[in-house]
């Protein structure tokens, strides 16, 4: 029987940094800015004893869920916002007929 791969942090991050890059509102240095939070944060609870993979996703829960990320980021960039809702609502337009 194989075992899994071991966690990688940086992998992990990779990977959220990606998941993140479709949120319009989100400017690239918002994202640089997160993944520095999610970074120290997992580092942080790293040092208090946790494994890499538990210290990554309890990082990931504390900075916030997607939506309300979403909406504080929309705050600082409220053009973008409604750039992107018009952009959606378009999109929904033209694909249902």
């Amino acid at each position: 029987m194989e075992s899994a791969a071991p966690f990688d942090l940086n992998e992990a991050i990779r990977q959220w940094r990606t998941n993140w890059v479709e949120v319009s509102t989100l400017r690239r240095e918002d994202l640089d800015d997160l993944e520095s939070h999610l970074l120290d944060s997992a580092l942080n609870l790293q040092a208090a004893g946790l494994s890499p993979e538990k210290a990554f996703f309890i990082a990931a829960q504390r900075l916030g869920q997607r939506p309300e990320l979403e909406r504080e980021f929309g705050k600082m960039n409220p053009q973008r916002l409604w750039l992107c809702r018009a952009v959606r609502m378009l999109a929904g337009f033209y694909s249902s007929r």
